[in-house]
């Protein structure tokens, strides 16, 4: 890991700093501090154990301030094209349309990633001039749209209200415009089933003020979505982006390394983070047989596209395996039904052991409920076509459910009718049984008479 925390060249150093000396956002003062941590001795730690290098500028330059002023000033200080592109955003008109597929083709990956439960309240960190704010109002999420300039404000008021008028859906009680930065929110604790911040996070002056926040804000189990490009010494291209920008209009450009972003997001308590890459569009089939990274529409140390979440609670995982997992199953009413060739099961299901159980299919270890017949290791194991999630979103320590589920089997095998028991699975991970949960016994209906 050390290797990617070497210090740049003196000489670039100096090429950046004269860049920058043209920036109002800084002082001479400041931006002689701008490479205080990268140009620390190769393999220096902090004493927070953090990676040497964290953003593209120090901390310690920055004027909270200045870049909120800055940012407020952006639509005064664009051009006419400019103010144009803030209302038709996403929708580029130029040939080929690129920004409009970036766009849309990053945020449908990541909320499809996120997958925030139905209704679910949304903070949208940065919301700009509210094209994203449009599309999560019209996807049925329950919006606070987060954003310093208030000119830009009203252009998303304006754009939401048009919205509704076109589409004839009242969102008024559906979206909470704030003129406000996340370091200098005020929201109640456990408020937000997801936060999302969409090319924004790298706006943010206080890092951690913000990251301790956003982790408040989120109910338990929530989530935290993030798209925008990572820095690292020696990307010069975006470097000199990045300065241009700021040149330009003052707006603080001032993205993470990943390795840094990561880290903070472990100390304020996220788990389950995963970073993804960007592969979008169609495929043929001769394409389908070549590796994954060859389609990305950018290298996987380039983006800081990720997801993490806020744990549930005082209770570990069901996944680490330090941790007694058990259950308790007991069958209610039904059994197998051989002229169907299926079993229709009404079972009480119990957490007995010390780790949390979810049921959304998209997270990492999620329990199953399964149908097998023999031993696990045995060649003539069987299991039934379905494994179905848990119809509950989490249960934890000492709750039970009451659910039914049917199975359809497989009509081959030795007494295919019989010998069946129902079990439950930590995808990815271990069945109970492997664990010392007893399996549920499952009888054939047309033997009992």
């Amino acid at each position: 890991m050390l290797k990617k925390f070497l210090p740049i060249p003196k000489k670039r150093g100096l090429r950046i700093r004269k860049d920058l000396a043209s920036s109002h956002l800084f002082s001479k003062t400041r931006i002689n501090r701008i490479f205080k941590q990268i140009v620390k001795k190769k393999g220096e730690r902090s004493l927070d154990a953090m990676p040497v290098i964290k953003r593209f500028l120090d901390q310690e330059t920055v004027g909270y301030t200045q870049a909120v002023k800055a940012a407020s000033d952006y639509v005064a200080n664009i051009s006419n094209g400019g103010r144009e592109w803030l209302y038709r955003k996403p929708f580029d008109p130029s040939p080929g349309n690129l920004e409009y597929f970036s766009l849309m083709y990053a945020l449908n990956n990541l909320l499809k990633a996120m997958n925030i439960r139905e209704e679910g309240r949304v903070l949208e960190a940065g919301s700009g001039s509210g094209w994203l704010t449009e599309i999560l109002l019209m996807l049925g999420f329950q919006v606070d749209a987060l954003e310093p300039a208030a000119d830009m404000l009203q252009i998303a008021r304006n754009r939401c209200q048009h919205l509704g008028k076109h589409y004839q859906i009242d969102f008024s009680e559906q979206v909470y415009f704030h003129q406000t930065t996340i370091e200098e929110s005020e929201f109640a604790e456990h408020s937000f089933d997801a936060i999302i911040f969409f090319d924004s996070l790298h706006h943010v002056v206080d890092e951690h003020t913000a990251l301790e926040k956003v982790f408040s804000y989120l109910k338990p189990g929530g989530c935290l979505g993030i798209v925008e490009g990572a820095w690292h010494p020696g990307n010069k291209a975006l470097e000199r982006q990045l300065v241009k920008e700021m040149d330009t209009y003052g707006t603080l450009e001032n993205p993470f390394s990943i390795e840094y972003l990561d880290c903070l997001l472990k100390r304020y308590g996220f788990i389950d983070q995963v970073r993804y890459i960007s592969v979008n569009g169609f495929f043929t089939p001769q394409q389908a047989d070549q590796p994954l990274g060859k389609f990305s529409t950018a290298p996987v140390d380039a983006t800081n596209n990720l997801t993490a979440r806020k744990p549930y609670g005082a209770f570990p995982e069901c996944h680490d395996l330090q941790n007694n997992t058990h259950a308790r199953l007991t069958l209610l009413g039904g059994g197998i039904d051989p002229e169907k060739g299926n079993a229709s099961v009404w079972v009480h299901i119990k957490n007995t052991g010390e780790t949390n159980w979810h049921g959304q299919h998209f997270r990492q270890g999620h329990i199953t409920i399964a149908l097998k017949k023999g031993n696990l290791s045995s060649s003539t194991f069987q299991e039934a076509e379905q494994r179905h999630p848990l119809p509950e979103k989490l249960i934890t320590p000492g709750q039970a459910i009451d659910t039914n589920f049917t199975f359809t089997l497989p009509a081959n095998g030795i007494d295919p009718w019989h010998g069946w028991e129902l079990d439950l699975v930590c995808e990815g991970f271990f069945w109970f049984s492997a664990r010392g949960t007893k399996p549920c016994p499952i009888p054939n209906v047309s033997s009992r008479g």
